[in-house]
């Protein structure tokens, strides 16, 4: 059991963060007590309770002196790690994470040098991470201060939000993410670490569930309400699956009850929300059927023009590369920058920025990776809880991974990649 004063001074860390949208002035004090927490919470090996907050609150928010103080985690986790326990689990080797590293020292470092060393520490630290929530017990905790940084941000983007909308800016919620897509992943992703949580506290989690649900809606993402369909109605029909398969052949009439009774409410909530006029939930369900229908009228219209830009990244791939390029990659194009002789912005899309990066070589093999965790997770989904969770949370990845750009931000590595205790190993030939 973590002492109350740690739980104190990480929570502090993550609440004073948060206020920094009310307070800007107060940046620098709490850019010096950030990692003032970071440097006690090495010593004291509590250094996982500080990941998520920087997962949440990316470096254009905790930034000091032009130092990304995310860099002085990623450089205190990889060291503190080293020192601490002396080898690591070849579960949490993954040849991707090599293939980045090689991307960053030969393409990155002739438009960055910087960017490529802070890559390479990237997935070093991810590999570690990725290490020290293998055990159950530390996934847990990473998922309670996940929770906590998905608290803050919260409070951080709801006030972002409303100066947004009082300066006209725009009415899409973002945590504290530039991306309401963004936002709408880790949203979704907290909303099934509650769901397939030990909260003792019905009323604590439905609360938290309700929130959640509401804070995704007003992202106005059609991508999180579409991703959060396809997962609900996967985990429905496993269950219905599982029920017969263990041996009764028949359903309660109580599951049949509840089945139905979530069906329904989710289709009254879509109706009464969308018939509630000036709601901004409204605008959100009004613009996700408007996706849906006009996938008649064409690719670019459902995905906001995306598709445009994934087509013309394609063809710059076709015209502009000979042989080995095809083969091996080698153009710039991260989240961080990109060439701009080629290219004005990601492609908004994980397969394309592959094929561009790493080339088609790269490109199976980052796609076989994807695929071993997908199926590697879908075997496990029953061993527990948080076996559950982690199944969520790749199918999550999988489906925000045809609309997002996610190289070589560690938070959507990590969530990929994340594996606890107990998981079924396949191997891929």
């Amino acid at each position: 059991m973590m002492p109350t004063m740690n739980i104190i001074i990480y929570a502090l860390s993550y609440i004073t963060v948060s206020i920094t949208a009310i307070l800007p002035s107060i940046t620098n004090y709490v850019d010096l007590f950030v990692i003032a927490v970071l440097l006690y919470a090495s010593y004291k090996d509590n250094l996982v309770c500080m990941a998520p907050l920087f997962l949440f609150f990316n470096s254009t928010i905790l930034y000091y002196n032009g130092v990304a103080i995310s860099d002085i985690l990623f450089a205190l986790f990889i060291v503190n790690e080293i020192l601490r326990r002396h080898q690591i689990n070849k579960k949490n080797l993954h040849i991707v994470f090599l293939m980045f590293i090689i991307y960053a020292a030969v393409v990155v470092s002739d438009f960055n040098v910087m960017l490529s060393v802070e890559i390479a520490l990237i997935y070093i630290f991810v590999t570690f991470l990725l290490q020290n929530v293998y055990d159950e017990n530390n996934w847990k905790i990473f998922t309670t201060w996940y929770l906590v940084g998905l608290f803050t941000a919260s409070i951080y983007g709801l006030v972002s939000w409303i100066n947004n909308m009082s300066n006209g800016v725009t009415r899409r919620f973002m945590l504290a993410f530039t991306d309401p897509n963004y936002a709408g992943m880790f949203l979704s992703i907290g909303l099934y670490i509650v769901l397939f949580s030990d909260v003792r506290n019905k009323l604590l989690k439905k609360l938290l569930l309700i929130a959640i649900v509401s804070e995704i809606l007003i992202t106005m993402s059609s991508t999180a309400i579409l991703c959060n369909l396809i997962l609900l109605m996967i985990l429905i029909l496993d269950n219905l699956i599982r029920v017969i398969q263990q041996g009764t052949q028949k359903i309660s009439a109580k599951e049949l009850l509840g089945y139905a009774i979530a069906f329904a409410g989710i289709i009254a909530a879509i109706i009464y929300i969308q018939k509630t006029n000036n709601s901004i939930m409204a605008d959100s369900i009004n613009r996700f059927i408007q996706k849906i229908t006009g996938m008649n009228s064409g690719l670019s219209e459902s995905t906001t023009g995306r598709s445009d830009v994934w087509a013309n990244h394609l063809q710059i791939f076709e015209e502009k590369t000979g042989v080995l390029k095809r083969l091996f990659g080698g153009f710039f194009i991260t989240d961080r920058g990109v060439d701009s002789r080629y290219f004005t912005i990601v492609s908004h899309e994980v397969y394309v920025d592959s094929l561009l990066c790493f080339g088609v070589v790269g490109t199976m093999i980052y796609v076989l990776t994807i695929l071993k965790q997908l199926i590697s997770k879908w075997m496990s989904r029953n061993i527990s809880n948080e076996h559950k969770q982690i199944f969520c949370i790749v199918v999550i990845w999988l489906i925000y991974s045809f609309g997002l750009s996610m190289f070589p931000f560690w938070g959507f590595s990590f969530m990929l990649f994340v594996t606890i205790q107990g998981e079924r190993n396949i191997e891929l030939r």
